[in-house]
Parts: structure tokens; sequence; C-alpha cells
């Protein structure tokens, strides 16, 4: 069975480059009917904390990645120990009870100095347990040139001898390091497939080595390139808010987010819109792009506008509702309500707080009209009586269909010879404060008679 994992370290919260990651993992092992794993890598237990534990998967929820397994690595030291003591008894791990200061003090010794290796083995082959030192155990990683593995996008992958070392896998405090514990877990989880950030190349040459050693599967490795900005500098949470709550709060919705990552490093022709059965159906590793991608924030912006335009009023309605709870707003206005604008205002909108702000105009009974249109001088005695017949035809454009509703509308200005243009803009400004709207049937069904009418009369 096809399985993979996103493995997250809880030391902050999940941003795009995060979730990009996992969009993959979660296509491909949906793809193939196989298992998507939550790994919560907190073996850092000084920086770890609870609260972003729960906010990644807060954040995971929302989005639709649903994970099939989840697994602590905080809860697994003892299962990481075992591994590290049967890598000493084979020969191919050891203690070293060097101090930081040991090591710098024999850096000017150290024939592989000129590599970058910064420890020099001195405890190379050590394998009593120390009673009176502090230790950490390390891998040896053996006499090589390089390490060499094929990778589904970057091809041939050749890691030279110098960019590693004798790893640390077991510290002091007795935790394993990133790079152990991985290899650990990959192999009891049954991984057979590692879809990650291509800054993991040199990280994945030091796991393959301790995967040969204990003779591990090697699963298959897919390195994704960069997320960069538009001047081509890596994408960084220093540069800007990127992390999904923010573009929760945004009022972004999952399927937007989902889609416009998918298509950071994959694509399939020039399709740009995709559902997630579409992306389910067409995403293969082998179809990742070997370059950098661009983040354009615009770009996401309008993927999201039209993935709101294929929401179903349920799922708007939902989805509103955690963005109104997200943002502390409460709202006077009815589900039903809701729902009907949805259907007015889709097209029109790109977030939800687009929608929040262009339905502000229905809370209340009345509106203040902005002074600089100078509304008054466009209402002239034709417009006040076209104004006092519209009152009269409210019931038949509320109740009747939109186009019979259309026709009644356009027909008021005729009977007092005026063009629907002299008549149109007045009472858009009026009932919504606006020079631009939807349609004045459409307002005047969600405004209903009551408000209508009140917001009229003060010009009468």
């Amino acid at each position: 069975m096809v399985r993979l994992r996103f493995a997250p370290s809880p030391t902050g919260k999940l941003h795009l480059g995060n979730v990009r990651t996992a969009v993959f993992n979660w296509l491909y092992a949906r793809k193939h009917n196989g298992k998507f794993i939550l790994r919560i890598e907190d073996t850092d237990l000084a920086r770890s904390e609870e609260r972003y534990v729960e906010a990644i998967k807060k954040d995971l929820e929302w989005l639709g990645l649903h994970w099939d397994e989840i697994y602590f690595q905080s809860q697994r030291f003892d299962i990481y120990r075992e591994y590290a003591r049967k890598l000493v008894e084979m020969g191919r791990a050891y203690y070293c009870t060097c101090t930081r200061e040991e090591i710098e003090a024999r850096q000017k010794n150290n024939p592989n100095v000129k590599f970058g290796i910064k420890y020099d083995r001195h405890c190379r082959g050590n394998t009593l347990e120390p009673k009176d030192k502090n230790y950490v155990i390390r891998f040896d990683i053996g006499e090589f040139d390089y390490v060499e593995f094929e990778d589904k996008v970057k091809g041939r992958v050749v890691v030279p001898f110098s960019d590693l070392d004798d790893l640390v896998i077991i510290k002091g405090d007795g935790s394993p390091t990133y790079n152990f514990a991985v290899v650990i877990d990959d192999h009891l989880m049954g991984i057979t497939h590692v879809i990650r950030g291509e800054d993991h190349l040199t990280n994945t040459a030091k796991q393959i080595l301790i995967y040969k050693a204990l003779g591990f599967d090697i699963p298959v490795f897919a390195h994704l390139p960069l997320i960069l900005n538009k001047n081509k500098s890596p994408l960084s949470k220093r540069e800007g808010s990127i992390n999904i709550e923010y573009y929760r709060k945004q009022g972004y919705i999952p399927e937007g987010i989902i889609n416009y990552l998918a298509r950071l490093g994959w694509s399939h022709g020039d399709q740009e819109i995709f559902t997630i059965e579409e992306l389910i159906n067409l995403f293969d590793i082998e179809d990742l792009n070997k370059s950098n991608a661009v983040f354009d924030d615009q770009k996401m912006l309008w993927v999201n506008s039209e993935h709101i335009k294929m929401l179903s009023p349920e799922k708007f309605l939902k989805y509103y509702k955690i963005f109104l709870e997200e943002n502390e707003l409460g709202e006077t206005l009815s589900d039903e309500f809701i729902v009907n604008a949805f259907e007015v205002y889709k097209t029109r909108i790109n977030t939800l707080w687009d929608f929040y702000n262009s339905t502000r105009i229905y809370t209340t009974d009345d509106v203040d009209v902005d002074p600089s249109f100078e509304v008054e001088k466009m209402i002239d005695d034709a417009v006040k009586k076209s104004f006092r017949d519209l009152i009269d035809s409210l019931d038949d454009i509320i109740f009747k269909p939109h186009e019979e509703g259309e026709s009644i509308l356009r027909s008021i200005p005729e009977r007092y010879g005026i063009k629907l243009k002299q008549f149109g803009p007045p009472l858009r400004i009026v009932l919504t404060n606006s020079k631009v709207s939807p349609g004045l049937v459409d307002v005047i069904k969600l405004l209903g008679k009551e408000k209508v009418v009140k917001r009229i009369s003060k010009y009468l």
C-alpha cells in the first residue's frame, strides 16, 4: 500500500510552503487509495508547543487534508534509543563524550577540516557506554566518496563526503536527532514515498546511510523546488503573513488555497482551476516541475474567487460561519439571507471579507448616503413619481420571478417620460450608498419591502 506522511514540527504555525508539501503528499495518497499519515515531529522539547500542535491539526482539518493515522515523536523516544543501541552493537554507531570546546580545539589537527568536517572521529569505535560522563551517540557514516540516489524530481543526486559527518543520532538528553528519528519512523510506519522540500537533499543522503546500515527498504524520494517571491528570493515568513491561519482570517477558502498551492510546482497542460477530485485524479509526482515556483498573491486571489463561484450555498454558509468566528464578527443576518445573498454576490467577490463588507448595507434599516454623490440633484419630480410608483409595485417585484420583477422595474420610469439611466442611478445610491451594486431587483429582494420603503421615503 502507498503510504505517505506529512511531518511538521510544532514550533510555529503552518505556512504556505509546509502546506504545499502536505497537499502533494495527501493528493498522491488519495490517488492511490493509500494512507496519509500526520507525524508531529516534536523531538525539540524546548521549542515544541501544544498550541502549535492544535493549530496544525486545525489548519489541516479546515483545508480538508484529513489524516488516516497520527503519531507524536515525543512518545517514541524508547524506540529510537533501542535502534541506536542496535547500531552501536553492529559497530555502526559509537558513544561520544567530546565537548564542543574539545572538538573546536582539535580542529587544527583534523585532517578532514578542509572538507568542512566538524568532527574528527575522536571517539570512533567506542562501543562501551560511559558511566561517568555525559555522552551522545554518533552514527558512523563509514568511508566513501559520495552518496548517490535517484530523485523523482531532481533525477540523479550526488552528495559528496565533504557535506556529511558522523552525525549525532541521540543527543545528550536522550532525545533523537531529526535525521535519525525520521528514518526509524519512516521504516516502522511503512512509508513508501517521501515528498518534501529540496532543502532536505543533504539530509536524505545522511538518512540513506542509516537506512542501509539497518537494512531498511529505502522509500521513493521527491524533493520539491523552492517557492520564491516575485523578486525571486525564497518565500520567507519574515516577508509577510504567509501562514494558513492568516489566509483563513482573510476570507480564503480551502479549495482555493489547495488549488493554488498544487499549481506551485505541478501542472496539467494549461488548466488553472481544478476541483479537489480532479487534482486527486490527475496528480502524479512524475509531473512535478524541476524549476522553482513563484508565489503570486494576485493569482492566488483570482483562484480563490473562481472557487467561491463554484461553492454550493450550503458549503459557502459553512465556510462563512467559520470566517465569522475566526474574526470574532457578530452576524445579524439570517442563514436564509446569507444563502440568498451568496447567489447574488458570488460572481462579485474574491474573498469572504468581500462578502461580509458587501452585505453590511442590508443589516440596518437606513443608510447615510455620501453627500459627495449629490443624489438630491438627481431626483427631480419625474424621479420622485417613479419612486412612489416603485413603492406601490414592491410586492410584485419582490415576490414574482426575477424576470417579471425586471420588467416591472424597467416599465416604471417609462410612465413618467424618463429613461432608466435617470431612474436607476439615484435609486441605487439611495438603497446602497454606492454607485455600483448587483442588479436593482436583486438588491430590492435582499433588502425587503420595509427597508426599501424607509430608504426611499426620506427622498420623497
